[in-house]
């Protein structure tokens, strides 16, 4: 019993000890995985994890409109400067000598599938020449009017074989529109650019999260583990005897908080158990000396 008491004065009793736990105390506590922290770190990843991959989805759609606009751009581009060297009528209407050409600048350009020579007449359009004469690509009337107003027309397709764009660019001689030149330009190359590009992202936010999981762990480890753990010492120390025993303040607000009121508590059993210590003595020492008279009066009387 702390404080032992003679003849009715109280013992002084020692200081309590601050109880410090060492810094791999934090790393034993139990961890349950329905725990509160548990869930929140739980949490607080899934939340991260689906706003990185919203983003990089955001990322990779707007990667994707940039690049395929801007091979629309290319497509378009090169088309006018391919038909730009078609400077008068016989050269439009000599479909062996542009055909040779056609097939010159496909070798040289892998990504051009098809290119379509029409020539406008008043009664229709007529082919001159392709490199797949049997079929032309597939432009609507609606589509090819403004060519005729010296404007180019594009669109995006996808077929069997993958995406593409297809242009339609007017060839003007004299400064009059008396032809187009259509071309489908495949996407292959730009869809393996963008594949590569999607998987990254997503790797990349994969690693994000897992090195947030990591810096979270630790976090959680250091500043609600170890003060917790702390505390649970204390408690493990004050139920294998220990008849005081104090933790020390610091760390965050909430847990310095904790670690007062738990020291205050202690504080107050302490001071009872003093009391109740003192009158346990107080009232054994009047029950002696009450036997004691007791006792000379028995011997008085007999």
């Amino acid at each position: 019993m702390p404080g032992d008491v003679s003849g009715g004065a109280q013992a002084e009793t020692a200081p309590a000890p601050v109880f410090r736990a060492p810094s791999w105390l934090g790393r034993r506590i139990p961890q349950r995985f329905g725990g509160v922290r548990t869930r929140l770190v739980a949490l607080s990843l899934a939340v991260l994890g689906a706003v990185s991959f919203g983003i990089t989805l955001t990322h990779n759609a707007i990667v994707t409109a940039w690049i395929d606009q801007d091979f629309r751009w290319q497509a378009i581009t090169f088309g006018s400067e391919i038909s730009a060297t078609i400077s008068n009528r016989s050269e439009l209407e000599a479909s062996v000598e542009l055909l040779d050409d056609i097939r010159r600048i496909m070798l040289a350009r892998p990504n051009i599938v098809q290119m379509d020579v029409l020539q406008f007449m008043p009664t229709g359009t007529r082919l001159v020449t392709s490199s797949a004469p049997a079929g032309r690509l597939p432009f609507n009337r609606d589509e090819s009017a403004p060519i005729r107003q010296g404007r180019p027309v594009s669109k995006l397709v996808t077929a069997e074989g993958g995406r593409s764009w297809l242009t339609m660019v007017p060839i003007r001689i004299d400064g009059e529109v008396v032809g187009a030149l259509s071309t489908r330009f495949s996407l292959d190359a730009a869809d393996a650019l963008l594949k590569r590009i999607r998987w990254l992202g997503f790797g990349l936010s994969a690693l994000s999260v897992a090195v947030m999981a990591l810096l979270m762990g630790l976090a959680v480890t250091h500043m609600v583990n170890r003060p917790i753990g702390v505390l649970l010492a204390a408690i493990d120390r004050i139920k294998g005897g220990a008849g005081s025993v104090r933790v020390a303040p610091g760390g965050a607000e909430e847990f310095d908080a904790l670690a007062r009121h738990f020291n205050d508590m202690m504080a107050r059993i302490e001071h009872f158990n003093e009391e109740v210590s003192q009158r346990i003595a107080e009232a054994t020492c009047e029950l002696a000396s009450r036997f004691d008279e007791v006792q000379r009066l028995n011997e008085l009387l007999y």
